[in-house]
């Protein structure tokens, strides 16, 4: 059983209780061609990349991939894009998913989201080493491994 360290705890969490190792996980995917042209599509892993940092103005996912809780919202509501709102495919995995590769996932709320949690060791500034990029690329393949896809029309 991992100890209380091994999930990440923000110093900050607005009354957000910690994330537990028996909740699921859900990581919004912007459908592609990978989608649309499969009846049974595979996740590609670069869904579990932190976006790359490009620059100062345009840094990525600087403090992790960011992940909702489903203990703290519903499917329907994790999977409405931020910027449009169109209900998007979602990836479901486990919290023991993330900690079982060595990973650790910390709640992170947003303002208008308290489901948000970040999974920090996958992020932007560690991924311009190419050393630690490979390692992301096979957390992201793990992460793949483990999740189950769910497509908005099942919501």
């Amino acid at each position: 059983m991992p100890t209380p360290k091994s999930l990440h705890a923000p110093m900050d969490t607005d009354g957000v209780p910690p994330v537990s190792e028996s909740e699921q996980l859900y990581r919004r995917l912007l459908p592609a061609a990978w989608y649309r042209n499969s009846d049974h599509p595979i996740i590609p892993q670069n869904y579990f990349m932190p976006r790359p940092w490009q620059s100062p103005d345009r840094p990525g996912d600087t403090d992790g991939i960011s992940v909702n809780r489903a203990s703290l919202t519903d499917a329907i509501t994790a999977s409405r894009r931020p910027d449009t709102g169109e209900c998007v495919p979602m990836a479901r995995f486990a919290v023991t998913n993330v900690l079982d590769i060595g990973l650790t996932v910390g709640p992170e709320p947003l303002p208008d989201d308290l489901s948000h949690a970040v999974i920090p060791e996958l992020n932007s500034l560690d991924r311009r080493d190419s050393a630690k990029e490979k390692e992301m690329e096979e957390w992201a393949m793990a992460l793949r491994n483990c999740s189950t896809l769910i497509r908005p029309d099942s919501l």
